[in-house]
């Protein structure tokens, strides 16, 4: 049982929401890269 303690103790919802609030700016830069390669690339 320690051993699933352990293991799930970086499970809780304050990581989530790191990682969520780094994940969400890195997505949104990849995103608009992608989308001004297609722009220029069109226009």
């Amino acid at each position: 049982m320690s051993e699933q303690n352990a293991s799930a103790t970086w499970r809780t919802p304050e990581v989530c929401l790191i990682l969520m609030a780094a994940a969400a700016p890195f997505s949104f830069s990849i995103w608009m890269a992608l989308l001004n390669n297609f722009t220029v690339e069109v226009a």
